[in-house]
């Protein structure tokens, strides 16, 4: 349904300048709202001059008249609808790379489920502040797991609407505040490319209780039965081949290497030679986590980082692994096929998730992954040693957050390679690893 606004002249003028402004730079636009704009020239400029039947009682007490005539209506459009909006600013933020993988994937659904509740035919600028409010209440509204539950996967949203919010499970408050944070900013995004007017300026999400934002969030931190059992796994400890076991040195390093330097799965599988480096300077060596080679990606800027590697893994065999994959960018883990994506479906993955985490009694329910060894990095460290969190954020490569493991102090401290080597050697799990070998791994399983 097409909705049009009364112009004088100059503001067709400015109007037709703006929207084809805006078509050159975003040509994710249809060429069919092109044609409707450019064909309709003439009609915008007349608006003015339309017959008084035209003309809606908004005209009196000298607001601007609305054009109220279906065949008028039928055929002029002052901008575009919100659903072409919302593609182009999913289309910057993928153009952008501001969005990837598995956070491009979740987003990219909340905005087709917001398009769905403005509506796809929704002129933009027709878009009301109350209308925006109307919107923001839908979206706390907005039925959890809705593809799944019988009594809704087939309804569309304004049936869903109409029923009574006992009828269905609703999504929770965080949830439904990320929902509302992109609609914000489509709505930013709008500004002043499609509209001069932000409608959801002042509104607000609702306040999530500390306690139900901390829950879930969290990973389970280990204890040292889990790391126990991690490093009693078979692969550790037995001598002879299990069958239908890939033997592969990811299986060996990955765990280790996220024990001890707490780093995330992505960030040690991506590594390649070239970023296991000596300093001189320093005497130490330490991964070097980057975004420098093809297809390498971080989490965020502060991930960037250089983590000095600890003793335990030297002592393991670490250097002489290294040597052996080769030189320069060669990848360190070449068996496994890591896209840098953060729901890249990887060999080493799909192994620690679903069969080493049986194998070692992890609890799928209580959360304890892979990125639980980076939690007990961490909470190690606060617990261990006399540590500011920012400290300790350097070395993991966390942001400024409320969630317990850094400050709003990190950013503004620099720590150098000598103290973040004091950091990282001050770990210690309480754990023998006597019983580890890489030459017996690499002989019994990879030779």
């Amino acid at each position: 349904m097409l909705q049009v606004l009364a112009l004088s002249d100059a503001e067709a003028k400015s109007c037709l300048e703006r929207e084809l402004r805006n078509l050159r730079q975003h040509p994710i636009m249809t060429r069919s709202y092109a044609e409707v704009l450019t064909e309709n020239t003439e009609q915008l400029a007349l608006m003015n001059n339309a017959p008084e039947s035209w003309i809606g009682q908004s005209q009196k007490n000298g607001q601007q008249p609305v054009i109220t005539s279906p065949e008028l209506q039928a055929k002029v459009v002052v901008g575009p609808t919100f659903k072409e909006v919302a593609e182009a600013f999913l289309h910057e933020k993928t153009a952008s790379e501001e969005w990837t993988g598995r956070t491009l994937k979740n987003r990219a659904a909340k905005v087709r489920n917001i398009v769905e509740m403005v509506g796809e035919d929704k002129v933009f600028t027709t878009l009301t502040s109350v209308e925006a409010i109307e919107i923001r209440d839908k979206i706390y509204r907005f039925p959890k797991n809705r593809g799944k539950m019988p009594n809704i996967r087939d309804k569309s949203l304004a049936q869903i609407f109409k029923m009574s919010p006992s009828d269905y499970d609703t999504i929770d408050a965080t949830t439904a505040n990320s929902f509302l944070s992109i609609f914000k900013q489509i709505c930013e995004f709008a500004v002043p490319r499609f509209h001069d007017v932000n409608v959801t300026t002042g509104i607000s999400p609702r306040k999530v209780p500390k306690a139900k934002r901390q829950r879930k969030r969290s990973f389970a931190t280990l204890n040292t039965e889990h790391l126990t059992a991690l490093l009693s796994a078979h692969h550790y400890r037995e001598y002879e081949k299990r069958k239908k076991v890939v033997y592969t040195a990811d299986k060996f390093w990955v765990p280790l290497i996220g024990m001890f330097s707490g780093a995330r799965v992505g960030e040690i599988l991506q590594l390649r030679v070239c970023d296991i480096i000596h300093s001189d300077q320093h005497e130490c060596w330490y991964f070097d986590l980057n975004d420098n080679h093809e297809g390498n990606r971080l989490k965020t800027d502060n991930s960037r980082r250089w983590v000095p590697i600890h003793s335990s893994l030297l002592s393991l065999g670490f250097l002489d692994f290294v040597s052996s994959r080769g030189e320069g960018n060669e990848h360190l883990f070449n068996e496994v096929i890591y896209s840098g994506q953060e729901d890249d479906s990887n060999s080493f993955s799909r192994w620690f998730e679903r069969t080493l985490r049986k194998e070692i009694g992890w609890s799928q329910e209580r959360k304890e992954t892979f990125h639980s060894l980076r939690h007990t990095f961490v909470d190690n460290l606060r617990r261990m040693t006399r540590l500011h969190d920012w400290e300790i954020a350097a070395v993991v490569g966390h942001l400024p957050s409320d969630d317990g493991l850094t400050t709003s102090r990190y950013g503004t401290h620099q720590l150098d390679l000598k103290r973040k080597q004091q950091i990282v050697e001050s770990l210690d799990y309480g754990i023998e690893l006597s019983g580890l070998s890489w030459l017996r791994y690499r002989r019994c399983f990879l030779d």
